[in-house]
C-alpha cells in the first residue's frame, strides 16, 4: 500500500464520521422536539381543566342569585385569575334570551401556553329566572294528598282539581260528561272540540255546558270469529255496530250511547238519565249490528256477555255483576263486556280464569 491509498482511506473514513453524527445531531434534535411536544400538550391539558373548573365556578355563581332583582342584576363581567402558575382571563357576556324569563350566558376563559400560543374554552347556558331556592322544594315530602274519586270512573277519565272528573264517551265524540267524584253522577254536559283528548281537557275548556243528572256504563265488545271462539284471545277485527239501551220503564229522556273503534275492539259509554235520589235504572244493553245480522245459522252471529261467577259456584245466576237485565243501578257500572261469535258456535262456558279473574260466557243476543 503506497502512501497515496493510505491518504484516500483516511479521507473516507472522515466523510462516514461526518454522516454518523449527522444522523446522531437528527435524532437528538428530534427527541428534544418530541420532548418539547410532549410538555406543551401536558401543559395544556392541565391549563384547559383548570379553565374549564373556573368557568364552571363562574357559571354556578351567577346561578345562586336569590330574587327577581338579583337575577336582573346579572350582567357581563370581566375577570383575571392569578390562582395557579397559569394566568387566566375570564370573559363573561349576558344576553337576552328568546324567552323574557331566560338569560343566555357564556363564558370565554382564555390563557397564553408555552409557546405564546393563546388557548380559549367555551361554556354556553342560560339562566331562568325562578330563584334556586325552591328547588330545595324537590327534596320535601308532600305535605298534602291527592284524594282519588270515591267511584270507579271510566277508563281515559281525567280527574280535575275541583273534585270532579271529566269524561268522553269515545275519542271523536265533541261533548263531555262532568262526574261529581263524591257520588259517581254525571252533573254537566259540556261542549267540546272533537280533536281535544279528555287527559287534554282543562276547566277552561268546559265552559259551554248543560246540567244532566245521570249515571255512566261503558265496556268493550270483542270479536272471536274462529269455529271455536276463545273468550281469552279474542281479538278479531271488529264489525261495525251501535249500542241501544232500552230502560224500562221507557225515559222521556233516551240514554246516549258513543262507541270508539280500535284495532281488536270497540269501547261503549253510555249516559243514563236518573235522578240522584231515585231508586237507580233498570233496562237492558243491546247490540244493534251495522251490515251483519244477529242469529243462529252460519251466516249471522251471537252475542255473549262475559259474566263473572262471583258465587264460586261455577254457574252464572242472577247475583252476579253482568246479568242480562239490570235492576236499580245507581251509579257508575263499568266492564260490562261483550263477545261477538258464529251464530252455529257457542258462548264459551267452562272456560279456566285469566289472571284470576273469570272469563266465562253466556249467550245474550239472540
Amino acid at each position: 500500500m503506497n502512501a497515496s491509498s493510505r491518504r484516500r482511506q483516511r479521507g473516507i473514513t472522515l466523510v462516514e464520521a461526518l454522516v454518523g453524527f449527522l444522523v446522531l445531531s437528527m435524532g437528538v434534535l428530534g427527541a428534544a422536539r418530541l420532548q418539547s411536544w410532549l410538555r406543551l400538550n401536558g401543559d395544556i391539558a392541565r391549563q384547559r381543566t383548570e379553565a374549564v373548573g373556573l368557568a364552571q365556578r363562574d357559571m354556578e355563581q351567577v346561578r345562586e342569585f336569590a330574587n327577581a332583582a338579583a337575577f336582573d342584576g346579572i350582567s357581563a363581567h370581566h375577570a383575571t385569575s392569578t390562582d395557579t402558575p397559569t394566568t387566566y382571563t375570564l370573559t363573561r357576556t349576558v344576553t337576552p334570551a328568546f324567552d323574557a324569563s331566560l338569560k343566555r350566558n357564556q363564558i370565554v376563559v382564555s390563557w397564553l401556553d408555552r409557546s405564546g400560543t393563546t388557548q380559549t374554552i367555551q361554556l354556553q347556558s342560560n339562566l331562568s329566572s325562578t330563584a334556586p331556592i325552591y328547588s330545595a322544594a324537590l327534596a320535601i315530602a308532600p305535605q298534602d294528598q291527592v284524594l282519588t274519586p270515591r267511584h270507579q270512573l271510566p277508563a281515559g277519565a281525567k280527574v280535575l282539581s275541583d273534585g270532579r272528573s271529566v269524561v268522553k264517551p269515545s275519542g271523536h265524540s265533541n261533548i263531555a260528561w262532568i262526574v261529581n267524584n263524591a257520588t259517581g253522577m254525571v252533573s254537566s254536559q259540556c261542549n267540546v272540540r272533537a280533536s281535544l283528548a279528555a287527559r287534554d281537557i282543562t276547566n277552561a275548556d268546559l265552559s259551554d255546558c248543560t246540567a244532566v243528572s245521570g249515571s255512566l256504563l261503558s265496556g268493550y265488545i270483542r270479536f272471536s270469529l274462529s269455529t271455536a271462539p276463545d273468550a281469552v284471545l279474542a281479538n278479531d277485527k271488529p264489525m261495525p255496530l251501535a249500542v241501544n239501551l232500552l230502560l224500562e220503564p221507557s225515559s222521556t229522556t233516551a240514554p246516549r250511547c258513543e262507541t270508539d273503534t280500535a284495532a281488536t275492539s270497540i269501547a261503549y259509554t253510555c249516559l243514563v238519565p236518573q235522578a240522584s235520589s231515585d231508586g237507580g235504572w233498570s233496562g237492558q244493553l243491546r247490540i244493534v249490528p251495522e251490515g251483519w245480522a244477529i242469529g243462529n245459522t252460519a251466516t249471522t252471529f251471537m252475542v255473549c256477555r262475559y259474566s263473572a261467577d262471583h258465587d264460586g259456584n261455577g254457574r252464572i245466576d242472577h247475583n252476579d255483576e253482568h246479568p242480562d237485565r239490570y235492576t236499580r243501578v245507581l251509579g257508575y257500572l263499568g266492564q260490562q263486556n261483550y263477545l261477538v261469535v258464529r251464530g252455529q258456535a257457542s258462548c264459551s262456558s267452562a272456560v279456566p280464569p285469566h289472571n284470576d279473574a273469570s272469563v266465562a260466557t253466556v249467550q245474550h243476543q239472540p
